[in-house]
């Protein structure tokens, strides 16, 4: 961070002053994340020699536990085309050091394995990932599936599916949700499909208008129609919140964004009955005109009427 700070000081004498051996004869290297971060400062300075010294080092003595540090390692030394320095630290096995805690984690590994030709490294990570990794991110296991599938992992693919990750998966977030059941659904797993799709549309929160419409739209998208007909039973739109102006005009927003608009509809209609009607002509100006002269408790128009003067009113004050 200094070395990046100098130059962009423009202090090219202090920069010049910092850039010698011994930046990386002392660095602590323990860390890949920290080794990646001096080698993108090095490369940005022009400092070759040292880029090639730091990523040696760096090959040979970073701790190989954590899955994406070592993918971010891997793929900055490949970046900086330090081939030997890839070669050297692949020697390591770094797939038989990685935890197997974060499915998104090495699923990334995988992909920087794949790219720089480590293709039997990369078959025994998917082996140990498919049979060791957590299930309990869906989003996580979502990354790492689509991975397998994309190395042509099929054993791999196999195995983690058989480790039913529907029903491990946590539903705390439906956006999460959404795309592991679409994930499930491009590899040809219905009865997987099935029961995440059965357990989102009974256990989950109904809070968050985009993950409503981001589970809404998954479940179109891989076929369960029963499951969506179970989630538009439960009423969502009744769940959200309607304390404020700016929080309805919010979830309508993404309700809206996420293509929804059956639901921003339904929305906006209870806003309007819980004494809102003034966000329609606001937020969907084009409907507003169908409700030219008011609406009615049942939602539909008013129809239309034209102000009269009580009789005995001359237009002054009002008598008795």
């Amino acid at each position: 961070m200094l070395l990046w700070t100098l130059r962009e000081a423009g202090d090219d004498e202090a920069a010049q002053a910092l850039l010698n051996p011994d930046l990386v004869a002392d660095a602590k290297l323990d860390d890949p994340v920290s080794a990646v971060v001096l080698l993108q400062a090095l490369r940005a300075a022009e400092a070759d020699d040292l880029v090639q010294a730091l990523a040696r080092r760096a090959a040979g003595d970073a701790s190989l536990d954590d899955p994406l540090a070592v993918a971010r390692l891997l793929g900055a030394l490949r970046e900086a085309k330090q081939d030997d320095a890839v070669r050297a630290l692949l020697a390591r096995d770094p797939v038989g050091h990685v935890s197997l805690d974060d499915s998104r984690a090495d699923a990334e590994l995988l992909r920087q394995l794949r790219a720089a030709g480590a293709h039997q490294a990369a078959r025994a990570l998917a082996g140990r990932a498919a049979a060791h990794a957590d299930l309990g991110d869906p989003q996580a296991v979502a990354a790492l599936l689509r991975e397998l599938r994309q190395a042509g992992e099929g054993g791999a693919v196999h195995t983690l599916l058989a480790r039913a990750p529907g029903a491990h998966a946590s539903l705390d977030s439906l956006q999460a949700v959404a795309a592991l059941l679409e994930e499930l659904h491009t590899a040809g797993d219905d009865h997987a499909v099935r029961l995440l799709a059965d357990r989102a549309v009974h256990e989950a929160s109904l809070d968050s208008p985009a993950d409503i419409a981001g589970l809404l739209n998954a479940l179109r998208t891989v076929g369960a129609e029963d499951a969506e007909r179970t989630l538009l039973a439960r009423d969502p739109i009744a769940h959200l919140s309607l304390e404020s102006r700016w929080h309805v005009a919010r979830q309508l927003e993404q309700l809206r964004a996420a293509g929804d608009d059956n639901l921003a509809q339904a929305l906006l209609a209870r806003a309007a009955n819980a004494g809102s009607f003034d966000l329609l002509p606001e937020l969907l100006p084009c409907e507003a005109t169908k409700y030219r002269f008011g609406r009615e408790p049942d939602g539909t128009p008013s129809q239309p009427w034209k102000w009269q003067a009580p009789a005995g009113h001359n237009g002054g004050p009002w008598t008795t």
